[in-house]
């Protein structure tokens, strides 16, 4: 993360530190960390998988509504934190590397720096039981 923001380098320190599933994204949408808590819920670690550019990562981690359907990663909160640089959470269903399936609560949070240049998204991810 050398070459990132200052503001993507200490979003993932903290995130390193939550005991709750967090994603840390970058502006283009690279998946650049997960903490060990999201490992779990997506079955593999970050060791192992690296960061995933866009197209690689929403291939990889299934996104369902809560009728069952698929969800393009662009329809969940991922897509309008990213795209639109605005806040958002919604319940949805994800599906890791194992197949299996968890009902989720996602919220996301832009990251802004001076002059509101969009650095990424923080995802915070709670199970719901």
């Amino acid at each position: 993360m050398a070459s990132h923001s200052i503001e993507l380098i200490l979003a993932k320190q903290w995130a390193g530190l939550l005991a709750s599933p967090v994603l840390l994204l970058d502006g283009d949408g690279t998946l650049l960390y997960y903490n060990e808590p999201a490992e779990i819920l997506l079955g593999r670690s970050f060791g192992v998988t690296g960061p995933m550019v866009r197209g690689e990562w929403s291939a990889t981690f299934h996104f369902e509504d809560l009728e069952g359907r698929d969800l393009d990663p662009d329809d969940t909160p991922l897509g309008a934190s990213l795209d639109g640089g605005q806040a958002d959470q919604v319940s949805l269903y994800v599906r890791g590397i194992a197949g299996a399936r968890t009902k989720i609560r996602l919220t996301t949070v832009p990251i802004q720096g001076a002059g509101d240049q969009r650095h990424g998204v923080l995802a915070l991810i709670t199970p719901v039981t």
